[in-house]
């Protein structure tokens, strides 16, 4: 089986990708997503809260079909370019976070990015702020680390029952 090839390299993006990010998926809604039926239709296309994290561009999207984080290349370390399709953990404050490669060479709107479905497809969401809501809290909590535990607290935490524990709990034994 044949690995897919790389993408040529990602061009940086100096700006604020938000309007690039929400031209490029009301393309596709437009071209492709427009009649499915498992869409919210009570969702539009919107990018929000796209911040420069250590020198790429890490915001948050909601569609009518997913809504969750979104990267793009601005020239820092997130960005790494891999075949469209393929996933690949980054490594947020929170923990890593897995994200998949979308390219599309053929279109001048953004032609590659990576993203990370926390909601697919959004049929959770009555309207169109509470999943910008949701997405913006999930961006939030990425770029927030762990809180770290104090020794006593690390002591006094019990610790995580063993597999074998967990599956003769599950038994009855």
């Amino acid at each position: 089986m044949n690995a897919a090839p790389l993408p040529a390299a990602a061009t940086p993006m100096a700006q604020d990708p938000t309007p690039f990010v929400e031209a490029r998926y009301r393309q596709i809604f437009d071209l492709a997503m427009g009649k499915l039926p498992f869409l919210n239709p009570v969702l539009r296309v919107q990018a929000t809260g796209f911040q420069q994290h250590r020198g790429d561009w890490l915001g948050a999207l909601v569609t009518p079909w997913w809504a969750g984080l979104v990267l793009v290349p601005g020239g820092g370390e997130l960005w790494q370019d891999i075949p469209s399709g393929q996933r690949r953990l980054i490594d947020l404050p929170a923990g890593p976070q897995p994200f998949i490669a979308d390219v599309n060479e053929g279109t001048p709107i953004l032609p590659i990015l990576q993203y990370s479905p926390l909601f697919a497809p959004p049929s959770q969401f009555s309207d169109q702020s509470s999943a910008i809501a949701a997405v913006q809290d999930a961006l939030a909590a990425a770029l927030l680390p762990p809180p770290t535990l104090s020794p006593e607290e690390a002591k006094a935490k019990p610790a995580a029952p063993s597999r074998r524990a967990f599956f003769r709990k599950l038994a009855g034994k």
